[in-house]
Formats: structure tokens, C-alpha cells, sequence
């Protein structure tokens, strides 16, 4: 139970900016089923020559998916548990007066991994012929959800 005005007023914050990261959570999880479902959906008939000094392959389109899909969940997975981290920190500004250095101090590893994730889904777009509205509406939500947490936590 707060025991003050402003930490009750905090709380609150805190707890909107929780069901607002369940909300986005739930459409950019649907969004990355699509996305995924999409590449995994993709007949490609190209080989890609492929070699490493002396070793001498060719990579047909299965395992370049394959290899795309294994960087993409990690990248996926790092991403996610940035975001968590993110959140964690981004809370308790919402029970103390708010540093913008800070915030840009928790705030680095998010948009690095932010920005991996969108050139990853970026290169689908090249590689698997993913259309650029399913691009457009994952790289929208995911810049958006951050900036309305904050929004929330700050002004909410």
C-alpha cells in the first residue's frame, strides 16, 4: 500500500504501463507469427555458392531459411529480454524525479537490439519476398510500444 500521494499516483502509472505491454505484447506476438509463418512459407528455387577457403558448397534455399530463422529467434530472443530489462528500469523513473541520462543509459542496449531485430526482419524482406506492409506494421509497433510506455509512465 503507498504511502503517499505520488507513490500511489506512481503505482497507477506502473500498472498501466504493465497492461499497455501486455496489449502490444499480444499484437506484436500475432504479427511475428505472420511474419514467421511467411518465411517459413517461401518457396525460393535458388542455390547460393558458398565457400570458405578451401571448402566449396552450395546452399539451397532450406538451409539459408534454416540459418535466417536460427539468427532471427536469438536476435528475437535478445531483443525481448532488452525490452523486460528496459521496462524494469523505465518503471522506476515513474517513483523518482526523471533523468534524461538515465534514461538514455538503460535505454542503449534496447535500441541497439531494436535495430538488429528491424535489420532482420528488413533483410526477410529481401531474401523471402515478405510484403512491406507486414514489415511496415511490425517496425510501426515496435518502435511505438517503448515510446507509449513512456509516455505512460511519465505522463499517465
Amino acid at each position: 500500500m503507498p504511502a503517499t500521494t505520488k507513490e500511489a499516483q506512481a503505482e497507477r502509472r506502473t500498472n498501466i504501463a504493465d497492461w499497455i505491454t501486455a496489449v502490444f505484447g499480444i499484437f506484436w506476438s500475432v504479427w511475428w507469427g505472420f511474419f514467421i509463418n511467411r518465411v517459413l512459407d517461401t518457396k525460393m528455387e535458388i542455390n547460393i555458392p558458398f565457400s570458405f577457403f578451401s571448402y566449396r558448397s552450395t546452399w539451397n534455399t532450406e538451409s539459408f531459411k534454416n540459418l535466417y530463422l536460427v539468427f532471427s529467434v536469438m536476435i528475437t530472443g535478445a531483443f525481448s529480454i532488452a525490452y523486460v530489462h528496459w521496462l524494469w528500469n523505465a518503471q522506476k523513473t515513474a517513483y523518482k524525479i526523471f533523468l534524461v541520462s538515465s534514461l538514455v543509459r538503460f535505454s542503449a542496449p534496447l535500441i541497439f537490439w531494436m535495430a538488429l531485430f528491424l535489420t532482420a526482419v528488413g533483410m526477410a524482406a529481401i531474401f523471402f519476398s515478405v510484403p512491406l506492409s507486414l514489415i511496415l506494421y511490425g517496425a510501426i509497433l515496435t518502435f511505438l510500444w517503448p515510446i507509449v510506455v513512456l509516455i505512460t509512465l511519465w505522463a499517465g
